[in-house]
């Protein structure tokens, strides 16, 4: 029986080491993940702002709204994120409306696109 330990410790160990091999996304669907996650942060500092200011950040001021300055002591992100193919998130909104739309241009660097090419929005939202 004490043979037994030694071994069934090392199926243990190498499941567990081989466990990130096969569950951790890699290529494409990693750099969706990481899309993903950023908007997700993005959009819990525009709610902090919106809660603060009583109002979204205009369409004119942008995500830079969300990135202060020592005067106005907004700083609700340490700096601009870029997506992980190197364009800038887009924000629209209608300052009227209270509504906004985040996402990011996916891997073509485009608008719309399909597939691998797609447009990212964060877990929270719907594609319009």
């Amino acid at each position: 029986m004490r043979t037994l330990i030694p071994g069934a410790l090392l199926v243990v160990l190498a499941l567990f080491l081989l466990t990130p091999v096969f569950v951790t996304p890699k290529g494409h669907e990693a750099q969706v993940m990481k899309a993903k996650i950023q908007l997700r942060a993005i959009e819990k500092a525009i709610e902090s702002y919106a809660e603060e200011h009583g109002a979204l950040p205009s369409a004119e001021k942008g995500l830079s709204a969300l990135v202060g300055s020592a005067e106005t002591g907004d700083d609700y992100l340490p700096a601009l994120p870029v997506d992980p193919w190197g364009n800038p998130y887009h924000y629209e909104t209608e300052d009227v409306s209270g509504t906004y739309l985040l996402f990011s241009v996916g891997a073509d660097g485009a608008e719309g696109g399909k597939g691998a090419g797609s447009d990212i929005y964060p877990p929270t939202t719907d594609t319009p």
